[in-house]
């Protein structure tokens, strides 16, 4: 066989060509792609390389040919000048796109082209969806590999200030750096991914993607997790819930309280990272594939370690590794592994530790995954070094150097693995200088960690060589301790902090002292970890064994506390599971209830079980035992040893059938390798009362749900009532059935068929105008012009001119004549809308007509006349204005002929339904979109809040919620609002509260006036209504500088 070098200098340069893009394509290639002239040039190239073994046909392609070995095509590449690779690349990807389609066989060829052809704008889609497959397919380091390259050719544009990167390639820049990050535990790089982050969410932000946004700033709060800056981490996480709660995504809003959990845990609140878990798994557990939030539950399961329930912890990685063994996730598989094995380190169940961190370190390696190896060979390490075998545990440190120094940081976030290092350092075996990780840890402040690992960090420091601080100086730092990490709830820590001390109590001859911490510490391990209590303290607690009696009062009390809460039949089921795991240590638990027919169970809440788990054949055996126990007739609890998924797995099996009288109503199923409990007979009769109280519940919290569905079904044959009142109201726009309501109604009755003059009193956004419409429309008049006038938004200038009209030539640019709003009002009604800002002279001229009938145009002498009725409205109080000379009193009195006085919403809160359903209907009409109604949270905060701008703000902000859609119609800005107040306004003047409420608007908006959200759209008024009354009531308006430049942005 010749060499590569020989074979190319035997080939004529036209044969030379055909090889060189047969070397173009990287898997595969077709004669029929390329053209030749002669094609027996072609033929005599295919056959050459046929005959040195370089290519094979491809089965089931005529005329196709891989490579056989790759090694000689990049020889035949590399032979080739750059620009004309690069173009040949092109031409590949020319031929394969019109050959085949791009698909998940193709996809991944196109991108390897793409970059070797150089990569451009064209080519980045192919390259993340490449990377999306090979992550699917669990290829980790190929994944990553081309998200890197595609952020690499991204960070181009960002050193280039010149070149602006467009839009599209920043939508593919945040897809790829949003998976890139997620896959930082496998493969960290944070420095870097810090940066390209905080430019994905700033643009995210920039392109109004909420979604994105959100789980950037989780990644970003990863990212700083990561890299130890909790308090960092913990504003990106709160962040980004604070953006999903906006989002109306029920699977996000999952995925954020896992990751709220992990929230809890950086602030060393692990009872509460525990609560929010179990709310974000509701009463079933399911299986969820997404990789980030997969790594979330399992840094939660060493969580539940932390707090004395490993067994629990241990139930999450089974589930994880079943799941990634069906899958054939394998990275993933290896970080469950891990995890398994810090938590069994908990435990000192070294022999099962070591299996699962040797099994990690297998696949970490077979797969690439870096960190997995390193925590798992600092896992062996803290093995050996608890066997005694400290020259071994250094061998497996050395690990550390596989990450980059900058990710040491994440190793400190494994609390079980940090007392590896300082034990290394103090025997003076470490591999590694520790020292400038030990100074780090020594000059955070309390601020910078939780509590636990500030403690743990005090802890170990005492240990060291250098550490001079005498035996008494070591009780009262750890006595300190002891009360800090006791209020965390952190059971194993305050377990290891109560065995020093009371080895240092015996030190000084404390023996009370001794024995009383090593009771505490021993009534914590026995039942979960009997062999974490040391030998050289046995003797103290000889005789202090817990009695079991102790233990099965705290289960009852506990117990009883979570069948309480039976608001609904799901919330129930989640407390019953999470309870009941806690209590008795079950790894895996579920519940089974009958269903119709009585035959069929049903798994109705569950921990660590899946459905597709329960349906698969490796549970078919348990699931006849589950059946046998629901359907025997005595009732008695069924107990056995099983094999787990792997060999020489064994544990205990316990089913608990649910009697509810004479009745099964179904069981419970439990099983663990470490139950926290003996098994004897006091317990067993406690749990068959257990499971009667939980059948009891069960069977109440259906009751509470049949009824809470008969009110709800009752509300909305309510809801139907209103909209049948609505129709056979006297005058429809005029909705509501209160008080107030009803006495406008009469009001307009009487008023109506008169031609007396109405004066309307009412608060901005009441419905004045509304008012009178109605009158207009139930007068004599109805069929002659309603002409409205808003006196608020004329200019004093031209405000007679509107009004009475004017000559052609009467002033600067009256270029011909004009009729007034009077003249237009003949026979029928004229509306002065807040008439309180006509200007005096003109309030003289308005009092001429009103008597007179008659008037005369700007500019002109004819006296003209106009048969009209007059309603005028105002929302200031006029008899102040009257005192003040501010309005004519012969005006008022004029006008005031008959006063109708429209109360505020806020005092006509049973009509907010009627209103709110009525605006629903009309927006949902309007925008072609169909809500049923409105749920009733959701409507007593529409009861609550105060409404300011009364009518016409109910208007907008239901017009809002229905364009922003939703799977129901929701009021988040209701939240951040003040609901009414108490205050009596009764010695307020109306122009102060009116004052009030606008500054209050303009708060609220930043200072913003019009356009959505602006003060003006709140208070339901015209931008220009709005800015004349701010003028009118002194009010300046001072916008906050980031307002003015995001307006300036934009």
């Amino acid at each position: 066989m010749a060499t590569t070098e020989d074979f190319l200098s035997g080939l004529p340069a036209d044969e030379k060509k055909v090889l060189q893009s047969f070397a173009s394509f990287p898997d595969f290639f077709c004669v029929d792609w390329l053209n030749a002239d002669p094609p027996s040039r072609l033929i005599s190239v295919i056959q050459s390389l046929t005959n040195e073994g370089w290519i094979i046909p491809k089965p089931g392609n005529r005329g196709c040919y891989t490579w056989s070995s790759d090694a000689v095509r990049l020889q035949i590449t590399d032979s080739i000048p750059p620009d004309e690779r690069s173009r040949l690349y092109g031409n590949a990807i020319e031929m394969l796109l019109k050959h085949h389609p791009a698909d998940e066989k193709t996809i991944p060829t196109l991108a390897r082209l793409c970059i070797l052809s150089g990569l451009r704008e064209e080519g980045i889609e192919f390259i993340l969806k490449a990377a999306v497959i090979e992550e699917q397919s669990h290829n980790l380091s190929a994944a990553i590999g081309l998200y890197d390259s595609i952020l690499e050719f991204a960070e181009r544009f960002f050193n280039e200030a010149e070149r602006a990167m467009p839009d599209s390639v920043w939508r593919v820049f945040i897809k790829a750096i949003e998976r890139r990050a997620s896959l930082s535990l496998f493969h960290p790089s944070l420095k870097k991914l810090n940066c390209l982050l905080m430019a994905a969410s700033g643009t995210a932000r920039r392109f109004h993607d909420l979604k994105s946004e959100a789980f950037l700033e989780l990644l970003i709060g990863q990212n700083n997790w990561m890299y130890f800056q909790y308090r960092e981490a913990v504003q990106h996480f709160n962040r980004g819930w604070d953006l999903i709660e906006q989002l109306e995504d029920e699977e996000l809003h999952r995925w954020g309280l896992k990751v709220q959990g992990l929230t809890y845990i950086i602030q060393g609140q692990f009872f509460k990272a525990i609560e929010v878990y179990e709310q974000s798994l509701g009463e079933l557990d399911s299986a969820d594939n997404s990789e980030f939030f997969q790594l979330v539950a399992l840094n939660l399961a060493i969580c539940y370690a932390l707090v004395g329930m490993p067994q629990r912890g241990l139930g999450i990685t089974e589930t994880i590794q079943n799941l990634c063994l069906k899958y054939g996730n394998l990275p993933l598989l290896s970080y469950a592994l891990v995890t398994a094995g810090i938590i069994l380190l908990e435990i000192k169940q070294l022999r099962g530790s070591r299996s699962n961190f040797e099994k990690a370190i297998e696949l970490a390696r077979r797969e690439n995954v870096p960190m997995m190896e390193v925590l798992a060979g600092m896992g062996l390490a803290s093995i050996e070094c608890q066997e005694g075998n400290f020259s071994l545990a250094a061998e497996h440190y050395k690990v550390l150097w596989k990450i980059r120094k900058s990710s040491w940081y994440h190793i400190l976030n494994y609390y079980a693995l940090l007392d590896t290092g300082y034990i290394l350092h103090a025997k003076g075996v470490s591999p590694v200088d520790l020292k400038p990780v030990f100074e780090f840890l020594e000059h955070l402040d309390k601020e910078d960690v939780n509590p636990l690992m500030y403690g743990m960090i005090q802890r170990l420091k005492l240990g060291l060589p250098e550490n001079k601080s005498s035996t008494a100086e070591k009780i009262v730092l750890l006595g300190e301790l002891e009360k800090t990490v006791e209020r965390m709830g952190a059971s194993f820590e305050l377990a290891r902090i109560r065995i020093e001390l009371a080895r240092l109590c015996k030190q000084t001859g404390d023996w009370p002292g001794a024995e009383g911490y090593a009771r505490k510490a021993y009534e914590f391990f026995s039942p979960i970890a009997a062999d974490c209590f040391p030998p050289d303290l046995q003797h103290l607690v000889a005789q202090e064994k817990r009695n079991q009696d102790e233990r099965l009062f705290d289960m009852v009390i506990e117990m009883g506390e979570a069948l309480t809460s039976q608001d609904n039949i799901e919330k129930l089921l989640t407390n019953i599971i999470t309870s009941i795991s806690r209590l008795t240590g079950s790894e895996r638990a579920a519940l089974f209830i009958k269903s119709e027919p009585p035959a069929d169970l049903i798994m109705v809440a569950s921990r660590n079980i899946f459905q597709e788990e329960v349906r698969g054949a490796a549970f078919e055996n348990t699931l006849r035992r589950i059946h046998a126990a629901a359907h025997s007739p005595d009732g008695k609890i069924v107990q056995y040893e099983a094999g787990g998924t792997r060999p020489g797995d064994f544990r205990r099996v316990i089913i608990t059938p649910l009697k509810l009288g004479n009745e099964r109503i179904g069981v419970l199923y439990q099983d663990s390798r470490f139950f926290s409990f003996d098994l004897g007979p006091n317990t067993i009769k406690l749990l068959s009362a257990f499971a009667s109280q939980i059948a009891v519940s069960i069977d109440r919290a259906k009751a509470y749900d049949e009824i809470s569905k008969l009110n709800k079904k009752l509300t909305q044959e309510n809801l139907y009532y209103i909209e049948e009142m609505e129709g056979l109201q006297p005058f429809g726009e005029i909705i509501g059935v209160s008080d107030g309501a009803r006495i406008l109604h009469q009001m307009i009755r009487k008023v109506a068929p008169t031609q007396s003059t109405v004066l309307i009193h009412g608060e901005t956004g009441v419905g004045k105008e509304l008012i009178a419409r109605a009158i207009h429309r139930e007068s004599p008049r109805k069929d002659g012009p309603f002409i409205r006038v808003n006196c608020a938004a004329l200019p004093e200038t031209l405000i007679d001119s509107e009004l009475f009209g004017h000559e052609k030539g009467s002033f600067t640019g009256a270029l011909k004549t004009k009729e007034g709003r009077f003249e237009l009002a003949h026979r029928g009604t004229i509306f002065l809308d807040e008439v309180s800002e006509l200007p005096l002279p003109t309030q003289s001229r308005l009092l001429r007509i009103l008597q007179e009938k008659e008037f005369q145009r700007v500019g002109g002498t004819k006296t003209l006349h106009s048969d009209f009725r007059l309603i005028a409205a105002t929302n200031k109080d006029l008899n102040t204005d009257v005192a003040a000379g501010k309005f004519r009193n012969d005006l008022f009195f004029r006008l005031n002929v008959f006063p109708v006085f429209v109360p505020p919403l806020r005092e006509r809160v049973e009509d907010i339904p009627h209103l709110a359903m009525h605006f629903l209907k009309l927006y949902c009409s309007q925008s072609k979109r169909d809500y049923p109604g409105i749920p009733e949270s959701e409507m007593k905060k529409l009861q609550a809040y105060a409404w300011p701008g009364n009518i016409r703000e109910l208007s907008n902000m239901i017009e809002r919620a229905v364009i922003l859609g939703g799977s129901t119609i929701r009021f988040p800005d209701l939240e951040h609002r003040p609901a009414k107040s108490s205050t009596d306004h009764r010695g307020i003047k109306l122009k102060d509260m009116e004052r009030e409420h606008i500054l209050e608007a303009l708060k609220n908006t930043g200072g913003k006036i019009g356009g959505t959200d602006g003060a003006a759209e709140r208070l339901g008024l015209n931008r220009t209504t709005l800015i004349y009354r701010m003028k009118k009531l002194g009010i300046r308006n001072e916008r906050r500088l980031s307002v003015l430049d995001e307006t300036a942005s934009s």
